[in-house]
């Protein structure tokens, strides 16, 4: 995958209360948000909940931005990534997901958009 992403992503610091439930071949997967833009994000998950996931795995899904996910962005994906990472001190897989549309960002993600390019 290119370095030149084709939309800003914004990491965990900057959205560290995301995080994302979706389903995958009839399994429930929940997972931290370490990444996310319009068009897609990367997805930190327990190793065991990904081992029967694939690229190019369809998922649908919902990102939440508190934990009784009364705010919540409903989306459709595909896996495009599957990797292990190294700086992990548990079992874990990052899913690289790329959405089917582009999601609207919550305001306050959005609102750090603004003042990252103001910087």
């Amino acid at each position: 995958m290119d370095d030149e992403r084709e939309k800003r992503r914004f990491n965990s610091k900057d959205i560290a209360e995301l995080s994302t439930t979706f389903t995958c071949k009839r399994v429930k997967v929940i997972g931290d948000i370490i990444n996310v833009s319009e068009i897609g994000m990367g997805v930190l998950v327990k190793d065991s909940l990904a081992e029967d996931l694939n690229i190019g795995d369809l998922i649908q899904g919902r990102i939440t931005t508190n934990p009784m996910e009364e705010d919540s962005i409903e989306f459709e994906g595909m896996i495009v990534r599957i990797e292990r990472p190294k700086w992990s001190k548990e079992p874990k897989i990052v899913l690289g997901i790329r959405f089917v549309s582009e999601i609207s960002l919550p305001d306050r993600v959005s609102g750090l958009i603004i003042s990252l390019d103001d910087d």
